[in-house]
């Protein structure tokens, strides 16, 4: 993935250890990258050091699907929480990201195919 310097128009390279989607990519609440791979791993990055700071296993591996619309897993950031689905398996998790841990999990109605939220 790279890191785009807004103020120069610079690029930096980070190397990952997965591929991920393009709904793999969120901001963490302190500026940090949090990416999805599908080696099933939240891969959180130091956005001024350019590099993996630390990896969190949430979901099983998984593949990329050919027709984007499919699902696959997917990831939300909000108020210090990664909501991370699981299509395969109906599940959503919640990831502590200051803790680095996996704070819940439960079974959804319908396979999950897209997450977001808002605060109010």
């Amino acid at each position: 993935m790279s890191i785009t310097d807004t103020r120069d128009g610079s690029l930096r390279l980070v190397d990952l250890p997965a591929s991920y989607s393009f709904r793999s990519l969120e901001r963490g609440p302190d500026g940090e990258g949090v990416v999805l791979g599908t080696d099933g791993r939240l891969h959180v990055i130091d956005m001024a050091k350019g590099e993996v700071s630390r990896s969190i296993d949430v979901v099983e591996e998984w593949t990329e699907p050919t027709d984007w619309q499919q699902a696959r897993p997917t990831v939300h950031v909000q108020d210090g929480t990664a909501y991370v689905t699981e299509p395969g398996s109906k599940a959503l998790h919640m990831v502590d990201l200051h803790s680095g841990e996996v704070v819940s999990s439960g079974e959804l109605p319908v396979v999950p195919n897209e997450v977001d939220g808002t605060l109010g």
